[in-house]
């Protein structure tokens, strides 16, 4: 059977999208937040959103600060949710930017200040928000007659964005912070690892040329953003060196090839160096 590249990003954070009933509260108190500091860096902000019919409530956590804001919804909130949905689907440029900045003023503009600073969002969106992709939302309102996307200032720009069940299982998978530079410790290692294998010495692999000067491409935007990566090229990808450097790596990348097995679950996987 013949193996087809796969590209894909693992990032440290276990599923996107949390599944809790509409109205619930969150699953921490404001007397347990020190527990949830104490795992955040300097710059991140978790941000964790419960909607009821009629009010929502946005807890506001870094390392050094909480804010909690309820606010009363009206009868159109809703309404301005599902059009942000309807609008990112038809890709409609003029449309979606002011739905993506109505988005900003509802659920981001009330905690501003604590995000004040910072570069990494955590969102626990709730069942209401399920799914809305935050860091596609303007920071800015947009003006009429400019030149659409590439002049929209989307949230992304600004921060990275990840997604978690719950605060409590967030909480669970984070080790405590140390006061290192970027506030992650000696637990944090470095920001990205890639891996790309290329197989340009095997005769029963199909060699992927491309995929070393991507991730290396990579590599050089987070350096850029002055974040620390590492990539593994050829020989240097092999499984024992994948599992060292994933243990302490927040973001992983592996352009490889994907073997499907004989079709049962857990017999197929990617492949490393000389075929791992």
């Amino acid at each position: 059977m013949s193996k087809k590249p796969w590209y894909f990003v693992f990032a440290c954070f276990m599923g996107l999208f949390p599944s809790a009933e509409a109205g619930s509260q969150p699953d921490h108190t404001s007397s347990g937040n020190g527990s949830i500091r104490s795992r955040l860096s300097r710059q991140e902000v978790l941000l964790e959103y419960t909607v009821s019919d009629s009010v929502m409530v946005i807890n506001a956590i870094s390392r050094f600060e909480e804010k909690r804001i309820r606010q009363r919804l009206n009868d159109d909130f809703m309404e301005t949710v599902r059009n942000y949905r309807r609008q990112l689907k038809l890709a409609d440029i003029s449309e979606l930017a002011m739905a993506a900045w109505k988005m900003y003023t509802l659920l981001l503009s009330p905690v501003k200040r604590v995000l004040n600073g910072k570069s990494r969002l955590i969102i626990i969106p709730g069942n209401e928000l399920l799914g809305i992709a935050f860091e596609s939302f303007l920071t800015e309102e947009p003006e009429q007659g400019t030149c659409g996307f590439p002049c929209h200032r989307y949230l992304i720009r600004d921060f990275e964005v990840t997604y978690h069940y719950s605060v409590g299982q967030w909480a669970e998978s984070m080790p405590v912070c140390g006061d290192s530079k970027d506030g992650r410790g000696e637990d944090h290692g470095i920001d990205f690892a890639g891996f790309s294998p290329v197989f340009t010495m095997s005769s029963s692999i199909v060699s992927l040329p491309a995929s070393q000067a991507e991730v290396s491409d990579i590599v050089t935007l987070f350096g850029r953003k002055g974040l620390s990566a590492r990539m593994a090229p050829g020989e240097e990808s092999g499984k024992k060196r994948f599992l060292e450097m994933a243990s302490t790596s927040r973001v992983i990348h592996i352009a490889t090839h994907h073997d499907p097995g004989n079709g049962r679950p857990g017999s197929g996987g990617f492949l490393f160096w000389l075929g791992e």
